[in-house]
């Protein structure tokens, strides 16, 4: 090969290599172009109600996501809160691939620790989602993934509203709004996380969310988004949490619980049969 052509195929190996990771649930893209979706169609799936598993005795959490999921040790965090708040025992697992949900549901090793435990809750994050909002990608693996939480566990599937990119004003909505339109055909929990960035960012400055690239969240950003899960999951408010993490100043701890409570009661996350 000449040296331009050599050149071309390291850079498409690298893109390769990028794009495979499953590190955002953000595919960036040029141009709107069309996307079919590989799963079956979602009017093949029967819409089951949505189970309340709030005041659980014995919570069992699996998370399924990528890199939003894993960072900072988001489910020991989630977990942790729940131990050390209420009399209930609880278990939280994560998958242990990083993908997204359209990856996860062909991964054997996720559908194998999704069928090894009969779990109260399945929190689902990384439905891809276009970073210009130009692009709707398929929904069809996420549906299939809360219709399987509902029909083989009786559990409550939550999906994780990814927060914003730093800088951007309008992401959170599209990415809750996506997830909404998901539930509303498919009963699922949306937990408004996203919102509940912005929210805080519109009343306090003085601590960051974010970590280095802007896209993922630093420890305050996870302790954040673990309060309005725990919220989300327990029905309990986070303003009634005891027990606090010793990585964060105790006040910011307290005005993130504030700031938790009052974005699920603007966003109300689940919609339980009466």
């Amino acid at each position: 090969f000449s040296e331009g052509v050599m050149r071309l195929v390291l850079i498409a190996g690298v893109v390769f290599y990028l794009t495979g990771c499953g590190g955002s649930n953000k595919a960036v893209e040029n141009t709107p172009v069309p996307v079919t979706p590989v799963t079956p169609p979602s009017s093949s799936l029967t819409s089951l109600p949505l189970p309340d598993n709030t005041q659980s005795a014995d919570y069992r959490i699996l998370f399924i996501g990528n890199s939003h999921t894993s960072g900072n040790q988001l489910p020991t965090i989630v977990e942790n809160l729940i131990k050390e708040n209420s009399d209930s025992t609880v278990e939280v697992v994560k998958a242990a691939s990083s993908a997204f949900l359209s990856e996860h549901i062909e991964l054997q090793s996720t559908l194998d620790t999704f069928h090894s435990k009969q779990w109260t809750h399945v929190v689902l994050q990384a439905q891809k989602v276009s970073s210009s909002q130009s692009v709707y990608y398929p929904t069809d693996a996420a549906k299939r993934w809360v219709e399987l939480t509902k029909s083989t566990h009786n559990a409550t599937p939550v999906f994780f509203a990814e927060h914003p990119q730093k800088g951007n004003q309008s992401e959170a909505l599209h990415i809750h709004n996506i997830y909404s339109r998901i539930a509303d055909e498919h009963p699922a929990c949306v937990a408004p996380i996203g919102h509940a960035w912005d929210n805080y960012k519109a009343t306090y400055t003085e601590a960051e969310l974010w970590s280095a690239d802007g896209n993922h969240a630093n420890i305050n950003g996870s302790h954040l988004t673990a309060l309005v899960l725990y919220t989300v999951i327990t029905g309990e408010k986070s303003e009634n949490i005891q027990t606090f993490s010793t990585r964060i100043d105790e006040q910011l701890q307290q005005v993130f619980a504030q700031v938790s409570d009052q974005t699920n009661i603007e966003y109300p996350a689940c919609n339980f049969p009466s």
